[in-house]
């Protein structure tokens, strides 16, 4: 149970971290973008926290992970 709530832990600092990138992106917009990775990545891009938005990603994921792992195993 323990593992499941350090779990959830590090899945909603990697939301909070993923949400407060998007929101320093989003005030402060390019003007030239290209069409693929849009206009909000390429902004996320040009400011240089591509790597801490990965960051945040993976600790949303390995949260995900550890919830996961613990929601399924078997205690007996």
């Amino acid at each position: 149970m323990k593992k499941a709530i350090i779990g959830g832990f590090i899945s909603i600092t990697g939301s909070i971290g993923n949400l407060s990138i998007l929101i320093v992106a989003a005030n402060n917009m390019i003007g030239g973008w290209s069409t693929p990775p849009g206009r909000l990545l390429s902004t996320v891009s040009e400011i240089g926290m591509t790597p801490l938005m990965i960051f945040s990603c993976i600790l949303v994921v390995i949260g995900l992970i550890i919830m996961g792992v613990e929601f399924f195993k078997r205690e007996g």
